[in-house]
């Protein structure tokens, strides 16, 4: 758990209340047996103390909801602790999506970069195999994927296991990929500014990650403005009417002159339906990707 995040707020904001009640009770029924000469001089002396242990008690549990300046966890800390919650989480899925088996099967894809100017480079030949998605992702610049295929051909799997490997690889100062469902990306979200751009991704992935994983605000602002977080976004085509304007806007992520890095996955006709009414849009253009295609198998989602 983050320190300052949301759970833990809340659960000292509970120990606060309860302790605020039981204090204040034996105060009263102190007070009122003194009141009646129920209490002798010594008595009376020890029930003041022990008020005001409470009331310093107290405060100080007050104090500790506080996040001081400076006590937040460096970037390094806090992507390491997210790391181990993305792990944690993703196994857990990963457990589910495969049922009873133990190992995933090692399902075939059809790996294919486009011939355009912003599409991605991949130094190599990729073998087409779900066990060497990562090192094509690595070796892809910019690291860019797109993950298509038909309904259950195993986009989330392959999404679930990139997270999985990517963090069991990972060395320090490396982002911390994160997978997210673009499905409860609001319209709302995709607000433009005054000059008609789309609002940043970064917005939403910080309230995913402070939802999600109870990460401060401030510093879930930071690990993505920092790009210490990698978005493996899940199901661009379950945003239906919303889909455009998501690709429009992650089109526009970047980094200085740079594309942001990122993984996307969406069903293989919406995707070319989506980049054929963007094709005649000069500001709506599919990211740069290199694009991986299971093949229509529905033993996976």
């Amino acid at each position: 758990m983050f320190h300052g995040g949301r759970r833990q707020r809340r659960a000292w904001r509970w120990g606060l209340s309860a302790g605020t009640v039981v204090v204040s009770a034996g105060v009263v029924v102190w007070i009122t047996r003194a009141y009646e000469g129920g209490l002798g001089s010594g008595e009376l002396r020890g029930v003041l103390v022990g008020a005001v242990i409470g009331v310093a008690a107290l405060a100080l549990s007050a104090a500790a909801l506080r996040q001081r300046p400076g006590t937040e966890p460096d970037l390094a800390v806090a992507a390491a602790r997210l790391a181990q919650a993305v792990k944690n989480a993703e196994s857990t899925r990963w457990r589910h999506l495969l049922g009873g088996d133990r190992v995933a099967i090692d399902v075939g894809f059809t790996f294919a970069t486009g011939s355009g100017p912003r599409t991605a480079v991949v130094v190599g030949a990729p073998a087409p195999r779900l066990t060497s998605v990562v090192e094509t992702f690595r070796a892809a610049q910019p690291r860019r994927l797109l993950v298509t295929g038909a309904a259950g051909a195993g986009k989330t799997v392959l999404a679930t296991g990139l997270v999985l490997e990517l963090i069991k690889q990972r060395i320090p100062d490396e982002p911390v990929p994160v997978r997210l469902t673009l499905a409860e990306w609001e319209p709302s979200l995709l607000a433009r500014d005054i000059a008609g751009n789309p609002q940043p991704a970064r917005d939403w992935i910080v309230r995913q990650l402070t939802r999600d994983y109870d990460i401060p605000p401030k510093l879930a602002r930071d690990l993505v403005d920092n790009n210490a977080v990698l978005p493996v976004l899940d199901g661009l085509d379950e945003m239906e009417e919303r889909a455009a304007d998501a690709l429009d806007a992650l089109d526009g992520w970047a980094d200085g002159t740079d594309p942001v890095p990122l993984v996307l996955t969406c069903r293989s006709e919406r995707y070319a339906e989506l980049t054929a009414a963007a094709s005649g849009t000069p500001n709506s253009r599919p990211p740069d990707t290199g694009c991986w295609t299971p093949p229509g198998s529905r033993s996976h989602r």
